[in-house]
């Protein structure tokens, strides 16, 4: 597996990875994780992939990372 790209964000990490036919996304933030799989076919080219999380998609994930911090608290 390999990263292919990096979407550019202020408070986690997003990594575009290749492996098997699949994109993998791969949310950073201290230390938890979200990972999301598209098949290729399916999403056409990185670009596309990258223009597929808008910011409101990305803010929804971002969030998701404080409930999850909440949660282990």
């Amino acid at each position: 597996m390999r990263i292919i790209k990096q979407i550019p964000h202020q408070f986690c990490r997003i990594s575009i990875m290749a492996m098997n036919d699949k994109y993998i996304v791969k949310f950073e933030l201290g230390d938890y994780e979200q990972i999301y799989k598209y098949e290729t076919e399916d999403i056409g080219s990185v670009e596309a992939l990258v223009s597929y999380f808008t910011s409101a998609k990305i803010d929804a994930i971002v969030a998701l990372f404080f409930n999850m911090k909440e949660i282990n608290n």
